[in-house]
């Protein structure tokens, strides 16, 4: 009997074992049956993100493959998923991309750019032709996808944003701002000649009349007729100092280098600033417009290197290579943060210069750390370089 126990026991708890096992599979089993739940309502959702998703995505595989692109690329690119499938170029060896794209990419970095996409020739890397007229600014990013930080890059994600109407904003602003600028500039000739015209001569005809009145009148009336003519003296400098702060016209006549030596000896005189001048390859004229942005930066430059540099010496230089004019004004002083003057009233005269490069599809950098001082450096393209000057060309400095 106790033989037919133990035996009975024994298969007593297997049964109990196989039971707990089978109730373990069945939970595990609907574990997993929960997480394939899961990862198909996932991947139900990502799917529902990627297509509905206003902007153009492409996918791509390890290896630069082409794998899928959304509906927002075929509609901006007017192109189907067979097309693309069999021409688009992968980002890993497509030449219009540049060698450091592709090495950043390689080495699992994100790049973006922005470009602009004809669509007849095709030119920005990544996309098809279409049979779409004209073309769109784009801005795209390349990013690596990978499971975590260390693992391998497991497929690569394009995303293309048309911005279009942004850049053609930001050319109306540029056509505003250099419209501004150049109504500017008639209006300050106009005043300036003005000035120098009509105010001129009027306080010339004043000046005359009291020396003639003095010839004629008592020791008393002459004393008070000297003071007069010495106060009116003061007005015609002033008067005449405004007029060519307004508009120099010996820039008009002999051209920036003159001109700029010229402002460099004043402005040394009024303020007390030694000026070092540099030049090198000024040998002729340059278009107006160019000479004139490239005065109005340096005169800006050097006034607020007056009003705030706190220094006694100030650096510019004009230098001309390979089509390109390059002004400089470099101080050693006090300096600034250019970030954090953005949005303050003194940076009137920055957002001044940089929209005198701009209008003329110039560029403007501004170098600055407080406590090292402050360098400002404008550069323009010479497309239309005028004729030389008659003996203007690059005299010593």
């Amino acid at each position: 009997m106790s033989e037919r126990r133990k035996t009975k026991a024994q298969l007593s708890d297997k049964l109990s074992s196989l039971q707990k096992q089978s109730t373990a599979s069945g939970e595990l089993g609907s574990e997993h049956a929960k997480m394939i739940e899961a990862l198909r309502g996932s991947e139900k959702w990502f799917r529902n993100i990627f297509e509905k998703s206003p902007i153009s995505i492409h996918l791509y595989d390890s290896r630069g493959r082409f794998l899928d692109a959304n509906q927002a690329c075929l509609d901006m690119f007017g192109v189907s998923r067979a097309q693309l499938v069999m021409k688009q170029p992968s980002p890993l060896t497509d030449r219009r991309l540049s060698a450091e794209t592709r090495q950043q990419l390689c080495d699992g970095n994100t790049v973006r750019y922005e470009g602009y996409f004809d669509f007849q020739k095709g030119k920005l890397s990544g996309l098809v032709p279409s049979n779409k007229k004209g073309g769109i600014y784009v801005d795209v990013m390349f990013a690596p996808l990978s499971m975590d930080e260390e693992a391998a890059v497991v497929g690569y994600l394009a995303m293309i944003q048309d911005i279009t109407k942004r850049k053609q904003a930001e050319d109306a602003m540029r056509d505003l701002s250099r419209r501004l600028v150049e109504l500017q500039e008639i209006e300050r000739k106009r005043i300036a000649s003005e000035l120098h015209d009509d105010v001129g001569q009027a306080l010339t005809g004043l000046k005359l009349s009291i020396a003639t009145a003095s010839l004629s009148a008592s020791e008393k009336a002459q004393k008070s007729l000297r003071g007069a003519e010495e106060l009116l003296n003061e007005v015609m400098t002033r008067v005449h100092d405004l007029s060519l702060d307004l508009r120099p016209v010996m820039l008009d006549d002999l051209g920036l280098l003159p001109t700029v030596r010229w402002h460099l000896d004043r402005y040394a005189s009024k303020t007390g600033i030694r000026t070092c001048f540099e030049h090198t390859g000024l040998t002729g004229r340059f278009p107006p417009r160019i000479e004139l942005a490239a005065y109005r930066i340096i005169q800006e430059a050097l006034t607020n290197v007056a009003r705030h540099a706190g220094v006694q010496e100030v650096t510019v230089r004009m230098l001309v290579r390979r089509s390109t004019l390059t002004v400089q004004v470099e101080d050693h002083g006090v300096g600034f943060s250019p970030e954090s003057t953005k949005n303050s009233c003194s940076s009137y005269g920055l957002i001044s210069m940089s929209e005198r490069s701009g209008s003329v599809g110039g560029r403007l950098d501004i170098d600055s750390v407080p406590g090292t001082g402050t360098r400002v450096t404008a550069t323009f393209p010479l497309r239309n370089r005028l004729k030389r000057g008659n003996g203007v060309g690059n005299p010593k400095a």
